[in-house]
């Protein structure tokens, strides 16, 4: 079952969405993915996992850096949780850009690298919009 709840940012208002196990979306309402993949069966309801990721999104946009993590469960395909990786993998308060994301996969070795015949979709793309990688909040 997912869980979803609204949140207020700074920067517009946030859907989140959860599941037992943990985040699973954030979207900015009025993005052009909004809640893709979410469950048509889903439930408007504050969770542990939503109520963690509140706090950390009121510390985070608040200027602190958060000192404790908030599960993901990320679905989707093998290409994109590679990427969603190597997001998490940058420091916090760091920029990289795509290119030197792209740069990072091609050299991989070929046996990885070929399994990657296409971008991911932009379903968590709400998830990356800061350099210091707000998907990643269960990695800091």
């Amino acid at each position: 079952m997912h869980y979803t709840s609204r949140y207020q940012s700074p920067l517009g208002e946030i859907l989140l969405a959860a599941d037992n196990i943990g985040l699973t979306g954030l979207w900015f309402y009025g993005q052009k993915y909004f809640a893709l993949h979410l469950d048509e069966s889903h439930e408007e309801k504050t969770c542990p996992v939503l109520g963690q990721a509140k706090i950390w999104l009121d510390l985070y946009f608040s200027g602190q850096k958060p000192d404790f993590s908030v599960p993901l469960h990320l679905r989707g395909t093998e290409f994109q949780k590679e990427v969603w990786e190597i997001l998490c993998d940058i420091p916090y308060g760091t920029t990289v850009t795509y290119g030197k994301i792209a740069r990072f996969i091609i050299r991989r070795p070929p046996s990885v690298s070929s399994l990657y015949s296409r971008s991911p979709q932009k379903s968590y793309r709400s998830f990356f919009p800061f350099t210091d990688n707000l998907a990643c909040i269960s990695r800091r």
